[in-house]
């Protein structure tokens, strides 16, 4: 089975193009050890899983050196680590099936690399979010992000209640928010303490803004999800 590919394309102001590779192993959607070519583990020290580790993290150190997303984020945080937030790039995401374009500030094209990689990177706390990294919209506004949510939340709601090994989904509510406002809250602390462990990195704020704008997206989304999403209900209005 063939890995899935996207690729980010960095152009900046000086003859300067940056280039990331990333597969994502198809049945899992796990991004693979292909995507860390040319990542070295002397350069790896603030991504070992005891260092700011979450308090909520279900992993052993014993069975896993590294935490994966920090793992998984490390080729690129380390690129960016001295790069100012507002540096203006050109950043193109090509996919099999569409390349999208965007001149924006790094921190934002960050943002949208760093949520596909965290997504996929196997923290257990993220997998939830594999779906919509499968079907990936790179510099996805809010309500673009609530409305994918939303959807992808009751796709799954959907197959869960016709998964009849499901026991727990079939005694659920179908449209209770809890599980997922839940989830965000726990995102939230792997994203407080990602930020502790980019701090170590370099004297650039690129990378560091990326996962705070990342978190306040996070923050907000589980601030809706307890609203029931009420702001994009008039978009669905007969």
């Amino acid at each position: 089975m063939a890995d899935i590919h996207c690729c980010y394309i960095f152009e900046f102001n000086t003859p300067n193009e940056q280039k990331y590779n990333l597969y994502f192993d198809e049945s899992s959607m796990t991004i693979t050890d292909k995507s860390f070519e040319g990542q070295t583990e002397s350069s790896m020290q603030w991504a070992e899983l005891e260092f700011n580790k979450c308090k909520h993290c279900p992993l052993s150190s014993e069975d896993n050196k590294y935490c994966p997303t920090a793992r998984a984020l490390g080729r690129v945080a380390h690129k960016f680590s001295n790069v100012k937030s507002f540096t203006e790039t050109k950043v193109a995401v090509v996919t099999a099936d569409r390349t999208y374009l965007k001149h924006t500030s790094t921190q934002d094209a960050l943002q949208s690399i760093f949520g596909l990689i965290m997504a996929t990177s196997g923290c257990p706390h993220l997998n939830f979010l594999k779906p919509m990294a499968r079907f990936h919209l790179p510099f996805a506004s809010l309500n673009e992000t609530m409305v994918r949510i939303l959807s992808f939340y009751f796709v799954k709601q959907y197959f869960n209640q016709n998964d009849n090994n499901n026991t727990t989904a079939k005694a659920s509510t179908p449209f209770s928010l809890d599980s997922l406002s839940n989830a965000y809250d726990k995102v939230t602390i792997v994203n407080s303490h990602l930020i502790e462990r980019l701090r170590s990195l370099g004297k650039g704020d690129a990378d560091l803004n990326a996962v705070i704008i990342l978190d306040s997206f996070a923050s907000m989304l589980s601030y809706h999800a307890s609203e029931n999403f009420s702001e994009i209900q008039p978009f669905f209005k007969d």
